[in-house]
C-alpha cells in the first residue's frame, strides 16, 4: 500500500459534534483512506453530550486513526469546525467554518465554510495545520 498515492496522505478534522448521520456521508472517503494507509487525525469533544458515541468509537476503531476527545468543557469550549486533506500532490484542501458533522450542518444547513487550498493561500493551509497541533 506504501506506493498508493494516498499512503503518505492524512486529514486532519476538527468538530465539535460528530453525530452518525453526518459520518454515514464521510464513511467510504475514511475507510478508503484508512484501507490505503493514509492517516486520519479527529480531535472533537464531549460538550453538552452532542456528539454521538458510538459514532466516534466507530472512527477509533480505523486503522491510522487518531481520534481525540476533549472533556474540559468547564474550561475550554473547542467550538471550531474544520477538515482538512493533505495531499502530496501538492492539492492540499480545507474546509474551515461553521458546519459540525452531522447531516443537517453538511447537507442543509445553513453554514458557512470557506474552501481553502495549498496553491491559493498557502499561508492559511499552515495557519490551520499549525492550530490543529496545538489542540
Amino acid at each position: 500500500m506504501k506506493d498508493h498515492p494516498l499512503a503518505d496522505a492524512f486529514a486532519a478534522v476538527l468538530v465539535s459534534f460528530i453525530k452518525w448521520s453526518g459520518l454515514r456521508l464521510l464513511l467510504p472517503g475514511f475507510e478508503e483512506l484508512s484501507q490505503r494507509g493514509g492517516k486520519i487525525r479527529v480531535i472533537t469533544t464531549s460538550y453538552m453530550g452532542a456528539s454521538d458515541a458510538e459514532a466516534i468509537e466507530w472512527l477509533a476503531r480505523l486503522a491510522n486513526t487518531t481520534v481525540r476527545v476533549s472533556f474540559a468543557t468547564e474550561r475550554t469550549r473547542l467550538h471550531a469546525k474544520a477538515h482538512s486533506f493533505h495531499r502530496n500532490t501538492g492539492f492540499s484542501t480545507a474546509c474551515i467554518g461553521s458546519a459540525n458533522m452531522s447531516h443537517a450542518a453538511m447537507t442543509s444547513g445553513l453554514e458557512w465554510n470557506l474552501k481553502v487550498t495549498a496553491q491559493d493561500l498557502p499561508h492559511i493551509m499552515e495557519k490551520f495545520v499549525a492550530e490543529f497541533e496545538t489542540y
